[in-house]
């Protein structure tokens, strides 16, 4: 099987759109209502993604958005300790 790499082009294709109606849907990650054909969010995951693949890139997003101001927050942290240390 040749891995998942498409991106989810509009809402109609993506995993969390729910159609609702002759006129559009709703949007279950965002809870909004969406029309079917509006160019999808950075959110839209294809709709038969294998939900390992999900965990995967929010994992990845995590690590790449999460830990640098983790890090940075922590920074700052130790450096107040040790001017309270030098006090």
């Amino acid at each position: 099987m040749n891995p998942l790499n498409s991106l989810t082009s509009c809402c109609r294709n993506c995993r969390y759109y729910e159609p609702e109606g002759r006129r559009g849907g709703a949007c279950q990650q965002l809870n909004v209502p969406v029309q079917a054909t509006w160019k999808s969010c950075s959110l839209a995951s294809p709709a038969f993604t294998p939900s390992w693949k999900v965990l995967q890139d929010l994992i990845q997003w995590e690590q790449q958005n999460l830990e640098p101001a983790t890090a940075a927050s922590l920074t700052t942290l130790d450096h107040s300790k040790a001017e309270v240390n030098r006090r």
